[in-house]
């Protein structure tokens, strides 16, 4: 669904390792934190994932870095997030769209994760008010 509606459907890896514990197995288990997804998506879709790799919790080093870039990905990562993920502890919902707007700037990449309820209430709001700022949302190219 998410590719049909035109969405990037990019590598976040298979098991959510963070880059320094995995390297720390081996280059390996890193490597193949990555290309195990890679093979997921390629059999559940019939073509290749994009080419973007945004790390788990945002844990990088130069090494991890390097070595996603020699996969032939281009490393992404967010301008905001807040405390969104904890299913049992959601933020209030004019807070969040206080913090939401306020940290809105041009080539800003949000952080949002799909599981947040406060996240679902907003979006609606978010994204009517985000343009009427002016601002267009686009895709990872």
């Amino acid at each position: 669904r998410m590719v049909k509606e035109g969405h990037v459907v990019a590598n976040h890896t298979d098991r959510h390792l963070r880059a320094a514990p995995a390297l720390d197995e081996g280059t390996e288990v890193f490597i193949q934190d990555i290309k195990q997804l890679e093979e997921k998506y390629r059999d559940l879709m019939g073509q290749e994932i994009a080419k973007f790799y945004r790390p788990p919790e945002g844990g990088y080093s130069e090494r991890s870095l390097k070595i996603a870039q020699d996969l032939g990905y281009t490393t992404v990562f967010w301008s905001f997030a807040y405390r969104d993920w904890l299913v049992d502890a959601q933020p209030d919902l004019q807070q969040a769209y206080e913090q939401i707007m306020g940290q809105l700037h041009p080539g800003s990449i949000m952080l949002l994760h799909a599981v947040s309820v406060t996240n679902v209430q907003l979006l609606e709001r978010l994204i009517d008010d985000i343009r009427a700022q002016g601002y267009v949302f686009d895709v990872l190219k």
